[in-house]
């Protein structure tokens, strides 16, 4: 009970979080009951508490956990706005043009610019539409050309915007899923020329005075740093910019085990709150020193916050470091893992959706095992050495920090840095000093041209040190499926045996031997259910069809045409390939079996795909051709009623070179005429063979 006493912002946050997560797993309760439901528990707890004082406080204090727990589903429903999405894009889609204010930073990425920008005035022929919504604004450039849009720009724009797509792959990074949880839900790409500016400065005057702070410095660093990729580098440690930064630099630093690096977080708060301290240590003891300093020391950290973008991991820190100097203010004692507690619900106060964040999820549970483990690690070797004692302490804070992340790192990216100790003791004494050096040419500017030298030579070494991490031999450990029952139960593993060191209970080691066999029995279990199934699926893909056979744990690949960007496609097969434990995706292999012209015939498992890519005459067709699948491209069949003349079918796929309304056509026609009809335009298609049905009905 002592670390529930000492800590009581944790049981009302895993309490509020563990509520957040039932309403997102779709827990069937109305808001209304929520609403009566809560106000009968808090009623009870506050009777309880007048008139029965001698009763147990630890009733009452579980009666206050499921009233927080309750309030956390009745939270993240009130907020969730995710069932707008066809009721906007039927309001938005209908507009030839649309006014708004542009409220972010532009990002650069690639041919575009991209602004957030809130909708205020929809124009419909010659009606208005209203109904405010954000979205994002693609706004396509020459190469070379800059945008002249900032944020609080008021524009017009010509055309309408799009429902942001869902996923239509297996296991694919779901984009639309995580625009939502920012309470985006529709896009738009638009040339520059459509886009007229009406107006400038619209938004909030303090915003847009950070903005154009972040602007100036932002051309600061361009003029110090001038190698492009030591120049994104910079502008991702110092304000969060990551537009910038080159696919291949973000690769190398993840395989590294570095990528915390280039987020800003918890690391480079802490070097801004050192040089705050350094700043106000020649300051004489009294009131300045006490209040004042403090005070400005955390409006610093926040302006900090608001100019590197707000990001979960920032205001993680962010939180943390306000708690720990507002307790110093106060003379009192402050408990990390309970300030850390409090940051964390007061940012899911702010938005729930926070918890389903890949970097909040990952910065405070990294921060939660480098505050328990690291003195735990540190005391196992005392180095007399200063320097010794430097590098072992970084050892022990990237160690424990790599322990508590190291499993959900493993279910959201499937890899493991071999050289993560080798290249955090490098890594970050010089980010460290990277942004030391960088605070100095934000300050200084061109005053002092050696800064920004050294700066880019400190940043071009750091570069150079990840690439030889990542090309030594074993660098990354790549490929690794772990479920996210897997996941859980290996911090479960790591969590009891933490208890287990501290309290020496001989029953925790029954705990792990009983979380070790789950997760060695959910492993079986996937490995069973994948040897006893072959599978066909059809990916989602822009243009080509790409067929994956997979033959218990071997698979290939099938297209119809050579694939000149198969880098692209790629991205669509891995997670699939991933996540039923087979290979890497290989070159795919063409389907050569023509039957005519317009036709082309695959046959797996006695499945027997036909493939039908141009538009033919039926009287032509001598004798109806036999398939159990059909897949139709480029609209070559005029309907289903002509196609059953001519094949002998049991279900249809159309691809994405139909258009929408031939698919619309031919779903409506599939309806009345009972025939099993899928569309890639929606999402991939599975066809499973099973390899022993008996087996396979006696455990499923």
């Amino acid at each position: 009970m002592h670390i529930w006493t000492n800590h009581p912002f944790l049981r009302i946050i895993l309490a509020f979080a563990f509520g957040i997560l039932a309403a997102r797993l779709g827990v069937a309760i109305s808001l209304s009951t929520l609403e009566y439901t809560l106000a009968f528990l808090f009623l009870i707890v506050f009777v309880a508490k007048i008139f029965f004082r001698s009763n147990s406080n630890t009733v009452l204090a579980n009666l206050l956990l499921c009233s927080i727990f309750l309030t956390g589903i009745y939270h993240y429903k009130h907020s969730d706005s995710s069932d707008q999405r066809l009721q906007l894009q039927t309001t938005w889609g209908a507009c030839q043009a649309y006014i708004g204010t542009i409220t972010s930073f532009p990002v650069e990425k690639g041919k575009y610019t991209i602004h957030q920008v809130d909708l205020s005035l929809g124009i419909q022929d010659s009606t208005f539409l209203n109904k405010p919504t954000r979205i994002l604004l693609y706004e396509k450039k020459e190469q070379g050309q800059v945008s002249i849009l900032a944020y609080g720009d008021k524009i017009q724009v010509e055309g309408h915007p799009f429902l942001i797509s869902e996923a239509k792959n297996p296991y694919a990074f779901d984009y639309s899923k995580y625009m939502t949880d920012q309470h985006i839900y529709l896009h738009h790409f638009v040339e520059s020329e459509k886009i007229s500016l009406l107006s400038k400065h619209e938004a909030n005057a303090l915003l847009s005075s950070i903005y154009r702070i972040r602007s100036h410095f932002e051309n600061i660093i361009k003029s110090n740093v001038k190698s492009k990729d030591e120049q994104g580098i910079v502008l991702a440690l110092l304000l969060g910019i990551k537009g910038q930064l080159d696919g291949e630099i973000k690769t190398a630093y993840a395989a590294a085990g570095a990528m915390h690096v280039l987020a800003v977080s918890g690391l480079h708060v802490s070097i801004i709150y050192f040089v705050l301290n350094w700043l106000f240590r020649g300051i004489p003891p009294g009131n300045f020193k006490r209040f004042i300093a403090p005070t400005i020391s955390i409006l610093a950290l926040w302006l900090y916050a608001l100019l590197t973008g707000f990001s979960p991991s920032i205001l993680r820190a962010v939180t943390m470091f306000s708690v720990i100097i507002f307790s110093k203010l106060l003379d009192r004692k402050s408990q990390v893992f309970n300030s850390l507690a409090f940051a964390a619900f007061v940012l899911l106060l702010f938005d729930p959706s926070f918890l389903f964040n890949i970097g909040f999820q990952l910065s405070f549970l990294a921060v939660a095992g480098i505050v328990y483990m690291y003195p735990k690690l540190y005391q196992l070797w005392d180095i007399q050495n200063p320097v010794g004692d430097y590098f072992w302490k970084l050892t022990c804070v990237s160690l424990a920090a790599q322990i508590s992340t190291f499993p959900l790192s493993l279910y959201y990216f499937h890899q493991f840095p071999s050289y993560f100790l080798l290249a955090n003791v490098v890594v970050i004494p010089v980010a460290f000093a990277i942004m030391i050096l960088g605070i100095c040419v934000l300050a200084f500017g061109s005053f002092t041209l050696w800064i920004g030298w050294l700066l880019e030579k400190m940043v071009c070494f750091m570069n150079w040190f990840v690439a030889f991490i990542l090309h030594l031999d074993g660098s990354v450990i790549e490929w690794i499926f772990i479920s996210g029952t897997q996941a859980c139960l290996i911090y479960a593993v790591i969590m009891t045996f933490l208890a287990l060191l501290k309290f020496k209970r001989f029953s925790y080691i029954w705990f792990i031997s009983l979380a070790i066999i789950c997760f060695s029995f959910d492993r079986f279990w996937n490995v069973m259910k994948q040897s006893n199934f072959d599978h066909m699926i059809f990916y989602s893909t822009e243009k080509n069809i790409i067929l994956d056979q997979t033959e218990m744990f071997k698979a290939k690949l099938y297209t119809l045409d050579s694939i000149m960007d198969f880098k692209k496609q790629e991205m669509q097969i891995i997670p699939y390939r991933i996540n039923n434990l087979l290979p890497p995706p290989e070159k795919p292999h063409i389907i050569d079996t023509p039957l005519d012209d317009f036709a082309q015939l695959h046959v797996f498992k006695n499945k027997r795909t036909l493939f039908l890519t141009e538009k033919f005459d039926p009287d032509q067709i001598q004798f109806i051709l036999k398939a159990d699948i059909v897949v139709i491209s480029n609209e070559s069949v005029d309907s289903l009623a002509i196609l059953d003349q001519v094949v002998d079918f049991k279900e249809v796929i159309l691809d994405n070179t139909n258009g929408s309304f031939y698919v619309n056509r031919l779903k409506t026609e599939a309806i009345n005429q009972k025939t099993k009809l899928s569309s890639l335009h929606d999402h991939a298609y599975l066809v499973s063979i099973s390899r022993n049905q008996k087996f396979l009905d006696m455990l499923f």
